[in-house]
């Protein structure tokens, strides 16, 4: 069986290579190769219906031909303004939950759709669509699977995005700048100008990192194709820019709609760096584009300490049960996990019209990974991390207060066998995502290793007492994964 199987691939490798001409191999084996994709489930927030989602499992030798630039750890196509070989779908389909109906989507010929996105109501799916010019905008209409292209609408993927408004009838989305300048030359190109790099004059150990800036000419393409005019684009067609273009690393809307959450990175750039380390301001702005606050000028982020993190404030955020407050995590102990400190992290908080001092909303032990709010009491996880014994511990307390978290799990991150999971989560009117309370309880999915294999699990856990009953187990002689919660 071995000798058959080695005998199998020798032949099928030896059939590209005869002549030096593409070759199919036998038809059993094309069959193999060409099976279709298991399609990706993507359920409803309003859990009447889910999509199907069928990727591409081979992507054509044209496509894999297409230009690259390596700009500041990102690979974008510079004829799409989009990232290079970014994943897409070639088909959707929508399927009723109580009937079984499936009804494909009417999509353009060739549609490479990508990041689709429910309104919070479950009528609407916001996709992308990549073209030989660009990335398009559609909306599906669930209700009658049909799709429709927003007009006069490019988005800048190579960073940014769509997300919806809180409205759910508009969408907030990174556009290509029209009528900008050509782009600086790729290829071929001579220096215009010495290649310089300063140094802080301070020790420190540096990472290397893949696809960073190499040139001037670097600098100017990462500019050039990551800069994106911000525009809220209604369901109906209607495009309202606001504010000034630039490198928008995030715009997220408040939950009342009324304000945007704005990170911008600016020169100085780095060659030894992402752009995730590059100097960024963080910004409060109204819906018209104007900066109502300035939270933060995050500098080149040139000497973090090792496992450490910037003494900027960092982690923002939006409270999605808020109309517009803002969390976010400020280093106590300098930022470096050699430093012995008390405490190494506190939880920072502001709310409109933001005229007022942030105040502290709590102190946390270790260095802060991460948080999730609950969708009423308040409620709110939180989960730290101890670099040296490398366990994460997870907290739940009142956001409103702060006060006598409760600890609910400390765990080694490699003891995957004792995971209790991770919470379930639901979208909220607004389009904000939480997690999904019952009565006192909440829910927890998980991979659920054991000696036996992976075995996925629902676990329910009480808020009061913090005790976890399991509802749902994978059987060992099969594997089965919860989607979603419908009831």
């Amino acid at each position: 069986m071995k000798k058959h199987f080695l005998l199998v691939v020798l032949s099928f490798a030896l059939s590209f290579s005869v002549f030096g001409q593409y070759q199919k191999p036998p038809k059993e084996i094309e069959d193999i190769l060409n099976a279709p994709v298991t399609p990706i489930t993507s359920v409803s927030p309003a859990k009447d219906k889910f999509a199907l989602l069928q990727p591409l499992r081979y992507p054509p030798i044209a496509e894999l031909a297409e230009p690259m630039l390596r700009l500041a750890g990102l690979r974008i196509n510079p004829r799409t303004n989009a990232q290079h070989r970014q994943p897409y779908f070639v088909k959707v389909s929508l399927k009723n939950i109580a009937d079984g109906k499936e009804t494909a989507v009417s999509l353009p010929a060739g549609a490479k759709i990508i990041s689709p996105n429910w309104s919070a109501d479950g009528k609407y799916i916001a996709v992308g669509n990549i073209t030989a010019k660009g990335s398009e905008l559609w909306i599906i209409e669930t209700a009658t699977a049909k799709a429709k292209l927003v007009k006069n609408v490019q988005v800048n993927t190579a960073m940014g995005g769509f997300d919806w408004m809180p409205d759910q009838k508009s969408l907030v989305v990174n556009l290509v700048p029209k009528n900008r300048a050509a782009a600086p030359a790729y290829q071929d190109v001579v220096p215009t100008s010495p290649n310089i790099q300063e140094t802080s004059g301070k020790t420190g150990a540096i990472q290397t990192f893949q696809d960073t800036l190499n040139s001037p000419n670097d600098e100017d393409l990462f500019e050039y194709y990551t800069t994106s005019q911000l525009a809220i684009v209604g369901i109906d067609g209607n495009v309202k820019e606001f504010g000034q273009p630039g490198i928008i690393d995030n715009a997220e809307p408040s939950p009342d709609g009324n304000h945007f959450l704005i990170s911008k990175i600016h020169r100085p750039f780095s060659y030894l760096f992402p752009y995730s380390r590059f100097p960024e301001e963080v910004e409060i702005w109204d819906k018209s584009g104007k900066m109502i606050k300035k939270l933060a000028s995050v500098p080149l982020l040139d000497n973090l300490p090792q496992g450490g993190v910037t003494t900027s404030p960092r982690s923002f955020g939006w409270i999605p049960t808020e109309p517009a407050t803002l969390l976010w995590a400020e280093a106590l102990d300098g930022g470096d996990p050699k430093n012995k400190a008390e405490n190494r992290d506190r939880l920072m908080k502001l709310s409109a019209p933001f005229t007022a001092n942030a105040s502290e909303l709590l102190k946390i032990e270790q260095r802060y990974s991460g948080r999730a709010f609950g969708e009423k009491n308040g409620m709110m996880l939180f989960y730290d991390f101890n670099r040296d014994t490398l366990k994460r511990r997870i907290f739940m307390t009142d956001y409103r207060s702060g006060s006598s978290p409760k600890l609910i799990s400390d765990l080694n991150t490699r003891d995957r066998y004792n995971d209790i999971g991770q919470p379930v989560m639901k979208s909220l009117p607004n389009g904000k995502t939480v997690i999904d309370q019952f009565e006192d309880s909440i829910f927890l999915t998980g991979q659920g290793a054991s000696p036996q294999g992976d075995r996925p699990f629902l676990r329910q856990m009480n808020l009061n007492t913090l005790k976890i009953d399991e509802i749902f187990r994978s059987g060992a002689d099969e594997y089965e994964s919860v989607v979603s919660l419908l009831d």
